[in-house]
């Protein structure tokens, strides 16, 4: 007996197939948003792992390696803050995307001309060619975010989160390996500049991946703002409060955090291997945590994730400063790695919690606006204690000292007023 299905008019058959080709668009901008990230995992070691470890090898000063993550973190607020007048010229969120992306991405071509540099002025230039091209990674970043919005619906957002940080991480325990293993071999000059290469043509594999995400709910572009009008956004206590977390945030982790390879290499001896496994054991444990992230976000609330995820930040910087060899520091790489990795999905879950999509674009800039201040404040600080004279191990335990602060700090903004607007507290998890 054959049955046929009645009542289904052309005008429901053609809302079928489209939602049947939004998804499989869809899951496509998924996969590439992935594996986006995966290709850049495989080179970003090279800058976040190595990068302060060639200007240590370079004798840089503990205030130079302060400014080596100081200026960037500035840099990339002002390009920020062109993100506005920068998308305006585009008439879709790709295009936009398309130069800012590589000018970032020239983060890992031009450390590799560094041994052409007169000795005197290497680590200036090493300096110079993080900091300039985080103009074009605030740009990036804040169309980034944005992008994603526009490709992926919101009740996959926190999942797709994690599955990039898994991703991530992936990539650069190989190339934390990889690049390690080349640095022991290689000549000091010859093996950063080729890591650098190498690391180049890898991001622009990824490069790809992010021009192939279309968009499926285009986000209106925004009009031209002065400043002023921006700083507006503020006037949400939602968005206040998510400033103050992660003002609080990234200026107590990255107090302390250029010291950490100074501390390692001059305060206990460690070589570019050690350094290679020290990443490693911090991304393992990452990895692992971004499996479940999401779900511990859920259970517990995303401001409380925050808040207990920077008392394992702080423990991490005890353990690093008190540990009396090398082996014993794998310990806080790895409760760090669980600790930033729980606490880097907790706040974007906390941001997609509070922010409508209205607000989006001018709350994504602003978001960024913060992290690139407390990158830049934060970083110079550890550096400003050492050249005053304070041991590495004094510097760590006041960073540790600031972590618990910051913690305390979070857990105290629930006495803030409530703002009833939430974009999606089912897939973000409670505050």
């Amino acid at each position: 007996m054959v049955y046929y299905r009645v009542g289904i008019g052309a005008g429901e058959s053609f809302a079928v197939l489209q939602s049947t080709a939004h998804h499989k668009t869809e899951n496509a901008n998924y996969i590439h948003l992935v594996a986006d990230i995966l290709w850049f995992g495989l080179a970003l070691a090279a800058t976040v792992r190595f990068a302060s470890v060639y200007a240590i090898r370079l004798d840089a000063t503990s205030f130079e390696l302060g400014l080596l993550s100081a200026l960037p973190g500035l840099f990339m607020l002002i390009g920020t803050l062109l993100t506005g007048w920068w998308r305006r010229h585009f008439t879709a969120s790709p295009n936009a995307m398309f130069l800012p992306s590589m000018g970032f991405r020239l983060v890992f071509l031009l450390p590799a001309l560094t041994p052409l540099m007169p000795q005197g002025w290497q680590v200036a230039w090493l300096i110079f060619a993080l900091t300039i091209t985080a103009i074009p990674q605030g740009i990036a970043g804040t169309l980034f975010v944005v992008l994603m919005r526009e490709g992926i619906s919101d009740e996959r957002l926190p999942q797709l989160w994690s599955r990039r940080l898994v991703a991530l991480n992936f990539g650069l325990i190989i190339s934390s390996l990889v690049f390690g293993y080349m640095l022991k071999v290689s000549p000091l000059h010859e093996g950063y500049a080729l890591m650098f290469l190498v690391a180049f043509v890898l991001v622009m594999v990824s490069q790809v991946h992010v021009m192939r995400v279309k968009v499926l709910r285009p986000m209106p572009v925004p009009s031209a703002k002065p400043f002023p009008e921006l700083m507006r956004v503020w006037r949400s206590p939602n968005l206040l409060v998510v400033g103050v977390v992660v003002l609080a945030v990234h200026l107590t982790v990255f107090s302390v955090a250029p010291m950490i390879n100074k501390h390692l290499i001059s305060g206990l001896g460690a070589t570019e291997e050690f350094i290679a496994w020290f990443g490693v054991a911090e991304l393992v444990a990452a990895v692992l945590c971004a499996t479940f992230a999401d779900k511990l976000m859920l259970r517990l609330g995303a401001r409380t994730l925050i808040a207990v995820s920077m008392l394992g930040t702080a423990l991490a910087a005890l353990l690093v400063a008190l540990a009396p060899s090398l082996p014993f520091t794998l310990l806080s790489a790895f409760v760090q790695g669980i600790s930033w990795t729980a606490c880097s999905v907790a706040m974007f879950g906390f941001f997609l919690q509070r922010t409508s999509n209205h607000q989006m674009q001018d709350a994504t800039m602003m978001f960024n606006v913060v992290v690139g201040l407390g990158i830049f404040i934060g970083s110079l600080i550890g550096g400003v204690l050492a050249d005053a004279g304070m041991s590495l191990v004094t510097v760590l335990l006041v960073g540790a000292g600031l972590r618990f602060a910051a913690a305390w700090l979070i857990t105290e903004t629930r006495r803030a007023p409530a703002y009833v607007e939430q974009l999606a507290p089912t897939t973000s998890g409670g505050d």
